[in-house]
């Protein structure tokens, strides 16, 4: 008998999952929602209760939006700040021009910049790759 803590964990395909258990005479256990989903009843207030989970879910995706798009309106991006800028990016591209110097000792030079982003934005001859290029952009 498969059992979970609320309907609202099983998403909009709740209902469809009941049939399919039903149709192989497998009971069904919601924790916080006692209900005997064998019955009329307890199949009228499933899916009463799977489209107000559903609801609820599309009000968050639609607040998650709406501050994602005041947050880019006061100028804020997401995601972590950048490791490479353009000024360690210029600097790096100018060591890496000399053939003596490895990456390695370019990062640590850089402040323990570790390798993959030097990696991603430059050349081993020291010409920019298109990542190191969309940086130097305004």
């Amino acid at each position: 008998m498969p059992v979970v803590l609320d309907l609202d964990r099983l998403g909009r395909f709740a209902g469809e999952l009941i049939d399919r258990l039903a149709e192989r005479e497998i009971a069904f256990h919601a924790i916080n929602s006692p209900m005997d989903t064998t019955t009329p009843a307890g199949r009228g207030f499933l899916q009463i209760q799977a489209a107000f989970a559903e609801t609820e879910r599309n009000v968050i995706r639609q607040r998650v939006k709406e501050g994602l798009k005041a947050a880019r309106a006061r100028g804020r991006k997401g995601g972590r700040p950048r490791i490479m800028t353009v000024e360690k990016l210029r600097y790096a591209q100018h060591l890496r021009s000399d053939r003596a110097r490895t990456i390695p000792s370019i990062c640590k030079e850089l402040g323990d910049l570790p390798d993959p982003p030097l990696r991603h934005c430059v050349h081993a001859d020291g010409t920019l790759k298109e990542p190191g290029r969309k940086l130097l952009q305004p």
